[in-house]
């Protein structure tokens, strides 16, 4: 089972739990699970940064050719590293929504524990969604962010590249443009890569 089916159980978990002890206790585990689901795909995705950022700095040397080499030797480890970080952000951005419905959860949970004369301060439920909704968009943020890096240092090799950028401005603008944009980079990777290199 997925992250984001699991986050999904657990919202209906908690929103169709009656009794009320079972319900507190439920809000307070599915909540550290969420936590902990977000915190370890954070750590991930910043070691996976960590270790593609020396692949995508290359340095300058003089002979044409040599860059053009360099940068075919790149872009063939650089271009999977660009689609893996997409599917990733795509998983991440369907998990933001997962915890949303967790979130929605919390906040009905909240009603019901109130109704069952187990009060929960307005201050600690409202703690709770805004650890939830922060930790979601941190790591929403992060995986939009090394599309944006690796896209960025690509086109930095294939300045065609630059022109067919992936739309960041929302989540849901992301999952519905990256793929028809992933292809295009792919076209202009591939023919790059399919080029001749100029003898001397």
């Amino acid at each position: 089972m997925s992250d984001v089916e699991h986050i999904k159980r657990m919202a209906e978990q908690i929103r169709h739990t009656t009794n009320c002890a079972a319900l507190e206790r439920m809000v307070a585990e599915h909540v550290k699970s969420v936590l902990d689901l977000i915190d370890a795909a954070v750590l991930r995705e910043a070691k996976k940064l960590s270790e593609a950022l020396p692949l995508i700095s290359l340095p300058s040397p003089d002979p044409v050719s040599i860059v053009k080499w360099l940068g075919k030797l790149i872009l063939k480890d650089v271009y999977p590293d660009l689609e893996s970080a997409v599917k990733y952000a795509i998983q991440i951005v369907q998990l933001a929504s997962a915890v949303a419905e967790v979130v929605a959860a919390v906040a009905y949970a909240a009603e019901q524990l109130a109704a069952c004369a187990i009060l929960i301060p307005a201050e600690v439920t409202g703690a709770v969604i805004n650890d939830l909704t922060k930790n979601v968009n941190v790591l929403v943020d992060a995986a939009l962010s090394k599309v944006v890096v690796t896209h960025t240092a690509m086109a930095g090799i294939v300045p065609a590249i630059a022109n067919v950028p992936f739309d960041t401005s929302s989540p849901a603008n992301f999952i519905a443009s990256a793929p028809t944009t992933l292809d295009s980079v792919k076209t202009l990777v591939v023919d790059h890569i399919n080029t001749p290199i100029p003898p001397p």
